[in-house]
């Protein structure tokens, strides 16, 4: 399955998708900037609880890229202003694709 998480940030050119699979598999949280500029603390909706952990991100120096990536667990907070009901703060890498998973 698919689920967008944000679609409307045109502004700092920025999507968010969530893939969801059938089986038991992770779910995982697609975030894509189109711009050359890093987002810091940018907020991501997530339905579960509990830590999170950046699994790929394209700028990772590993890949050529300037190294701006989320290191350690990434903590949900309550979020009261969406359809989510807790948020993450990610930093989104300039021109790259971060993917954050469940650490469970």
């Amino acid at each position: 399955g698919f689920e967008w998480v944000e679609l409307h940030d045109g502004g700092r050119s920025v999507l968010a998708y969530r893939r969801k699979p059938k089986d038991t598999g992770d779910k995982l949280t697609v975030i894509c900037n189109f711009t050359p500029q890093a987002h810091h603390h940018y907020p991501i909706g997530v339905h579960e609880d509990g830590p999170y952990v950046e699994i790929f991100n394209s700028d990772d120096w590993q890949y050529g890229g300037s190294g701006i990536v989320n290191q350690g667990e990434l903590n949900p907070k309550a979020w009261h202003e969406s359809v989510f009901p807790y948020v993450l703060d990610v930093l989104v890498p300039p021109l790259g694709v971060t993917i954050l998973k469940p650490a469970r």
